[in-house]
C-alpha cells in the first residue's frame, strides 16, 4: 500500500513538473500570442503596441531566458515548500527538474520552429495557388532575411502582407521568403527598402 502511495505521489510530482514547465514556457510568449490574435482580428492599435518589442532581434532570446527564470523561481518555491532547498534536495529531485526544464525548452522550441513558421505560412489572406500565380503573371523575389530565429517569420510576413502589390508570401526555413508581387504596382527595389528590413537586413537570392 505504501509503495503504491509513493508511486502515485511520484507520478503526480512528475505531472506537476511538466505542467509547471509548460506554463513557464508559455507565459513569456503571452505578448506573441496576443500580437497574433490582435493581428488576425485586425485590432491595429493593440498589435502596434506590442510590435516594438517583438520586432527586436533579441525578443525571442529574452523570452527564452525569461522562461528559464520563471521555471527556476517555480523550482525554488517548490523546494522551499517541501523543505528541500539545498544541493542535496536538488539532486534528489532531478526527475522533477528534468521534466520541468525539458518542458520549458520544448515549448520554446515548438513556438520558434513550429508554431510561428506555420502561422507565417497560413496567415496570408490571399493564399494564392501556383496556378493562380502563373495565371496572373505575378513576379517572384526570394528574400533572405537576417532573422535570429524562425520565430520572427510571422512578424516579417505580417509587415509584408500590408504592402500594396504583394500578393502572396511563403516562408521557408531557416530564413527564406518567397514573395509574389504585381510588378505593375510595386518593384523589387521598393520591397527591399521596406522599413522592416532596417531592423532585419535583407538580400535578394538569385536563383
Amino acid at each position: 500500500m505504501e509503495i503504491m502511495h509513493e508511486q502515485k505521489c511520484g507520478c503526480e510530482k512528475r505531472k506537476s513538473g511538466v505542467s509547471q514547465g509548460i506554463l513557464c514556457g508559455l507565459l513569456p510568449h503571452t505578448f506573441c500570442i496576443l500580437f497574433i490574435i490582435f493581428s488576425v482580428l485586425s485590432i491595429t492599435v493593440l498589435s502596434s503596441l506590442l510590435k516594438p518589442f517583438l520586432t527586436s532581434k533579441y525578443s525571442f532570446s529574452i523570452l527564452m531566458i525569461l522562461s528559464l527564470v520563471l521555471a527556476s523561481i517555480s523550482a525554488i518555491v517548490y523546494l522551499r515548500k517541501i523543505g528541500a532547498l539545498s544541493w542535496q534536495g536538488i539532486k534528489s529531485k532531478w526527475k522533477y527538474f528534468l521534466s520541468m526544464y525539458g518542458s520549458v525548452l520544448l515549448v520554446n522550441l515548438a513556438m520558434i520552429y513550429l508554431i510561428f513558421p506555420a502561422l507565417a505560412n497560413s496567415g496570408f489572406d490571399k493564399g494564392l495557388s501556383e496556378a493562380s500565380v502563373v495565371a496572373q503573371n505575378y513576379s517572384l523575389i526570394v528574400l533572405k532575411v537576417d532573422i535570429p530565429c524562425s520565430g520572427h517569420s510571422y512578424l516579417i510576413v505580417d509587415e509584408l502582407k500590408k504592402v500594396e502589390g504583394i500578393k502572396d508570401i511563403k516562408f521557408r526555413l531557416p530564413n527564406l521568403f518567397d514573395v509574389y508581387f504585381d510588378s505593375k504596382i510595386i518593384n523589387e527595389e521598393r520591397i527591399l527598402s521596406l522599413p522592416i528590413f532596417k531592423e532585419f537586413p535583407v538580400q535578394k537570392v538569385v536563383n
